[in-house]
């Protein structure tokens, strides 16, 4: 009887320890799709993240990604303007493992913003005429350098992604983005996504 509770003690104890050894074995997925707020894509952007090297304490990962805005601005020459800004974030970025699905994440790249502004102007009385229809035309760019710094969730054989940095976006190419001229801007940003 002493053997039996020694032999189911010996077991129960060891069932852990080689589970663990197995959800550690399990590799995480390489590919991410992943919607992130705020962040190196100004108010959202949509990415892909792909791991390049996986081992077991440290991942490098590299991300690009695509964002589209339009607002009305207002310029000194032209006045109001319709502004779309096309913005593509590119970043590389270098996880350490803290547990099996937590990892603090740093990286940096580069964000070029690509700006369009257009202005219609026309006649009430003659609205299809070519003759009193013009488009005003202004095209620009920025380009921005991201340095963030955050944590990232995605646990092995799971596919659900989050993640959540802090991001001093320093001005290489300025832009009046967002009203703020400055060379060096605190933002922050946090995404959500899928793994497989």
């Amino acid at each position: 009887m002493k053997k039996a509770v020694i032999i189911i003690i010996v077991i129960l104890y060891c069932f852990p320890l080689m589970a663990q050894t197995v959800n550690d074995s399990v590799q995480v997925s390489k590919n991410t799709i992943f919607i992130e707020f705020m962040g190196n894509g100004g108010l959202y952007s949509i990415n892909y993240d792909r791991i390049l090297y996986d081992k077991e304490k440290f991942k490098f990962s590299a991300r690009i990604g695509l964002s589209s805005l339009r607002c009305k601005t207002q310029d000194n020459i032209y006045g109001e303007l319709f502004t779309t800004y096309i913005i593509i974030p590119f970043q590389l970025n270098i996880m350490k493992k803290l547990k099996s699905q937590w990892h603090i994440e740093g990286g940096s790249g580069i964000t070029y913003i690509d700006i369009i502004n257009t202005k219609f102007i026309g006649d009430p009385a003659h609205p299809g005429n070519k003759e009193y229809f013009e488009n005003k035309y202004k095209k620009d760019y920025g380009i921005y350098f991201p340095v963030n710094l955050g944590v990232r969730f995605q646990e092995p054989g799971d596919h659900f992604f989050f993640k959540a940095s802090l991001i001093p976006l320093i001005v290489i190419i300025g832009i009046d983005y967002f009203g703020i001229w400055e060379p060096i801007f605190p933002w922050a940003g946090f995404g959500f996504g899928y793994t497989f």
